[in-house]
């Protein structure tokens, strides 16, 4: 479920940040260790600070989780909050360990660059979501008019439909 896909996105992202770690501190350049440069560390530890956020977001959904076998409490905006930040650091962590890497990182000769692909597929996996929650936020009645209202917009003013509109008339 959500859970299990936000858990999967923070094991990218950890890895992600692990191998970034290892290759900072074994990697010279300029007669220092890479991972000695401040604009190193700050990667380092934006992606450390990114992956602990989202490990919070999961454990309180899989809290929520466990409270609903008690209380039969709906866990789903817990859950889906979990997945939609959990795909953002593993995304982030994944292109910084890439771009740490230089031209290794995008090498099949190294995991960063499956860590990549992987949390680019997260991503996919969260598009369902990207409706789930505002429908809990705004209430199904307010997502369905705001859904509505973006799609006839979006329809109404984008000149390729127009275009196709009117090859099919």
């Amino acid at each position: 479920g959500r859970i299990g896909i936000a858990a999967q996105a923070l094991g990218i992202a950890e890895a992600a940040y692990a191998a970034s770690l290892d290759f900072a501190r074994q990697r010279e350049a300029f007669g220092q260790k890479i991972g000695e440069f401040q604009g190193i560390q700050w990667k380092i530890a934006d992606m450390k600070m990114r992956i602990e956020a989202s490990r919070l977001l999961i454990y309180s959904a899989a809290l929520a989780k466990e409270r609903s076998k008690t209380t039969g409490a709906r866990y789903t905006l817990e859950a889906s909050l979990a997945k939609l930040h959990a795909s953002e650091p593993a995304m982030f962590c994944a292109h910084q360990a890439v771009q740490l890497h230089g031209g290794m990182g995008y090498s099949k000769e190294l995991p960063v660059e499956r860590y990549f692909r992987e949390a680019v597929a997260t991503r996919l996996a969260l598009r369902r979501d990207r409706f789930t929650l505002p429908a809990w936020i705004l209430g199904m009645a307010g997502f369905l008019a705001a859904t509505t209202a973006m799609f006839e917009d979006s329809y109404t003013k984008h000149p390729m439909l127009l275009e196709q509109d009117t090859r099919i008339v």
